[in-house]
């Protein structure tokens, strides 16, 4: 999904609170890795694909970027204390709405 010169990635899903659907860039994914990393210091966080400055806007490279980072949810979902964090929940279903504010 390209929005104004970037690319968004839509992600589908159920957890325990229920269903979501969220649009999401590279950078987000990467804070959220990064954040994970920091706070759970020497526990495994899954991977996502690396930044591609070049070419990220082909189809080809969108199509695979979104599979990899639903893959990376996915196996967020299978380490509970990650999955379970607040840092996953506010990536997944963030608190400020602007359009309402």
């Amino acid at each position: 999904m390209k929005q104004q010169g970037h690319t968004g990635y839509k992600i589908k899903g159920v957890d325990k609170v229920g269903e979501f659907e969220i649009v999401r860039r590279f950078r987000e994914f990467l804070a959220l890795r990064n954040t994970l990393r920091r706070r759970w210091v020497g526990f495994y966080v899954p991977g996502i694909p690396p930044k591609k400055p070049i070419g990220n806007k082909e189809e080809s490279t969108v199509n695979e970027r979104w599979y990899l980072f639903n893959r990376f949810l996915q196996e967020l979902s299978l380490i509970p204390h990650l999955w379970n964090s607040d840092e996953v929940n506010t990536f997944l279903r963030p608190k400020l709405d602007v359009e309402r504010s």
